[in-house]
């Protein structure tokens, strides 16, 4: 019968590498809604910024830093 080996422990680097990528998919989401948001012309004039289907605020993507991203998750 095969023995179940416990997981080891990530590295530092190895966190920061996969905390990199899931910020790299954050910012690709937030690219693809923001760029849906302006072909389906869902421009709020109230709050003057665009809109998702779900009529949430559609960030423009350079405003999102991967760093940032990063922290965010890092914080979760």
């Amino acid at each position: 019968m095969a023995q179940i080996q416990p997981q080891r422990e990530q590295t530092k680097e190895e966190r920061y590498i996969h905390r990199n990528l899931i910020a790299q998919t954050m910012k690709t989401k937030i690219y693809k809604t923001w760029k849906e948001a302006i072909n389906s012309r869902r421009w709020d004039p109230d709050r003057e910024c665009y809109l998702d289907p779900k009529g949430n605020i559609a960030v423009e993507p350079s405003s999102a830093d991967v760093e940032t991203l990063i922290k965010s998750i890092t914080e979760e």
